[in-house]
């Protein structure tokens, strides 16, 4: 490649990248914006706040549906049972171990956190 911007695409709107695919500066791949109207995620929140009527009982789409996962969930279904997990305690975070030296060039950018664990000399975790 020759450094000099390349034309990408077979429509008539050309957009140029660099010799590296990137965009160039001032150019885009949706250069009308994101689409006007109402988002999927909003409208499923208004339609989430009906009130239906469930079994002569009132009550909202959201709460139907947070009816409905708790009932898989007691029932035995796995997979309702992490939903129900995940979205109340939170997501298990891994726990990664780390042997060797950790410089300030490794960490650069990186979000991190640091537990301590303290051991007594029998290897007996005092935490």
């Amino acid at each position: 490649m020759n450094g000099k911007p390349s034309e990408s695409g077979t429509n008539t709107n050309k957009v140029l990248r660099d010799d590296r695919g990137r965009w160039l500066p001032g150019q885009s791949p949706n250069p009308s914006g994101r689409p006007k109207g109402i988002s999927i995620t909003k409208l499923l929140r208004q339609l989430g706040d009906d009130e239906i009527m469930l079994e002569d009982v009132p009550m909202t789409k959201r709460e139907a549906v947070a009816r409905l996962i708790w009932s898989k969930a007691l029932s035995g279904d796995k997979f309702f049972v992490g939903l129900l997990l995940d979205r109340c305690d939170g997501s298990v975070r891994p726990v990664v171990e780390q042997t060797g030296t950790i410089t300030a060039a490794d960490l650069k950018g990186k979000r991190i956190v640091i537990e301590q664990s303290v051991v007594d000399a029998s290897g007996a975790n005092m935490n």
